[in-house]
């Protein structure tokens, strides 16, 4: 997406290939097609990613330390932001190219000028907003309710103006293909299955909840490291949380610290149970949030006398960071791992189509290197970036295959690109 639109073809995915609805950050995409255009090309692309990946990890963690530090002092800011730092899978996500350290700044970014700014909203506070918004749908949910919750009390309508841009969006998704949110959305969404039904989705929501809390806040394996811990310590944040915002007449933001976290961690369950998809990349936003309580858990060591808290704050730190750095040595070795399966697989393969197979419609399965590296007509038989076929992929692998069945010869891909076992049945294609 990012190509395309430094191509000045906005929102397709190949050259030629209309409107797609694929992407679930539109500004993502928007913020690297710039390098493309100016000319990063190909792997030059990556390291820009990467390396703006790296800066917004960083200023999560700088943003989480003002925030707290402004609310509850230095030493529990300086908490927060290690405890950030040293979260595993938060640095997988952040550093992997996708989006999820863009909607953490923003949000994080959101916070700081809401306690800045209580009353009205500055042009500032209406452009973070909107972009956190158009960042990721979870992110979405939240923007909506603090407009929501400021606009009508207030009855002042320029906190709807950070609305605007996510509901056009959603309009041209709704008009171009076929449903409001982006096309993972139905491929992956709990909605869009055969025979859903109520009952299903309110088991498979509590089912998956107790699932979540467990993983987080008491399985040894959590990502948070000292899970059991960390649990009693946002217990407390959120007590403390609401204290302050109490004392400071900041209800909105003290709603927001508290229930931000959790709505992001909710959100995903309810719409989709993928929590733990590749290394937790749809709640990691929600980590940093969770990172801000337990600021406000630990701020009441500053009380002690003398630097003992300075001390007692600091030895906390080494033992968390000691904890910390075997699952992070271990996330980095499977970074590696997966950027080196990355460069030799899907990388080669798009390299080898754009040099020997330029005329080619390729059908795949949301191989984004094969279509960057190819550089030409692409068929996503998951739907992820295709419109319209995720419904078709959702009924199985029958389904699909009636669907290649029924293509005229001129519209059939001439070469897949796939993992056999992806295709789903092998009586139907063979080897």
């Amino acid at each position: 997406y990012a190509k395309q639109f430094g191509r000045a073809q906005p929102f397709t995915y190949f050259p030629g290939g209309g409107y797609s609805a694929g992407s679930t950050s539109v500004l993502w995409p928007m913020v690297l097609a710039p390098f493309w255009t100016l000319g990063a090309r190909g792997h030059a692309l990556v390291w820009v990613s990467y390396g703006v990946c790296g800066a917004l990890y960083a200023a999560v963690a700088l943003g989480v330390w003002r925030f707290v530090r402004a609310a509850v002092g230095e030493a529990a800011g300086l908490a927060a932001a290690g405890m950030v730092l040293a979260i595993a899978p938060f640095a997988w996500c952040a550093l992997s190219g996708m989006e999820v350290a863009f909607a953490s700044a923003l949000l994080v970014a959101m916070l700081l000028l809401l306690r800045q700014t209580p009353g009205r909203p500055g042009w500032r506070l209406i452009a973070v907003m909107a972009a956190a918004s158009l960042s990721r749908p979870e992110a979405m949910l939240i923007v909506f309710a603090v407009c929501g919750a400021c606009a009508i009390p207030r009855r002042d309508p320029r906190w709807l103006v950070a609305l605007v841009p996510p509901v056009v969006w959603l309009a041209a998704n709704k008009l171009l293909a076929g449903h409001f949110m982006p096309n993972t959305g139905v491929a992956k969404s709990h909605f869009y299955l055969p025979g859903f039904d109520w009952t299903y989705w309110i088991q498979a929501v509590t089912q998956q909840t107790g699932r979540l809390a467990h993983a987080l806040f008491w399985d040894g394996k959590s990502p948070l490291v000292w899970p059991r811990v960390m649990a009693l310590l946002i217990l407390a944040g959120c007590v403390r949380a609401a204290l302050w915002a109490r004392r400071e007449k900041q209800w909105l933001l003290g709603a927001l610290v508290i229930g931000a976290p959790f709505a992001m961690l909710l959100a995903v369950i309810a719409s989709s149970g993928q929590w733990d998809f590749q290394r937790y990349r749809y709640i990691a936003p929600a980590f940093p949030l969770l990172a801000i309580l337990v600021g406000f858990a630990v701020a009441p060591i500053a009380r002690i006398p003398g630097r003992v808290h300075a001390a007692v704050l600091g030895l906390g730190w080494l033992l968390y960071a000691h904890s910390a750095w075997s699952p992070m040595r271990t996330d980095m070795l499977l970074f590696a791992q997966g950027a080196m399966d990355t460069n030799t697989q899907v990388v080669r393969i798009g390299h080898y189509i754009h040099d020997r197979l330029p005329g080619a419609s390729v059908m795949f399965h949301d191989a984004g290197a094969i279509a960057y590296y190819g550089d030409g007509r692409v068929y996503d038989m998951l739907g992820l970036v295709t419109n319209h076929q995720a419904e078709v992929a959702n009924n199985g692998p029958g389904s699909r295959f009636e669907f290649l069945e029924s293509l005229p010869p001129e519209r059939r891909p001439t070469h897949f690109a796939y993992y056999p076992a992806w295709m789903g049945q092998s009586d139907f294609y063979g080897d």
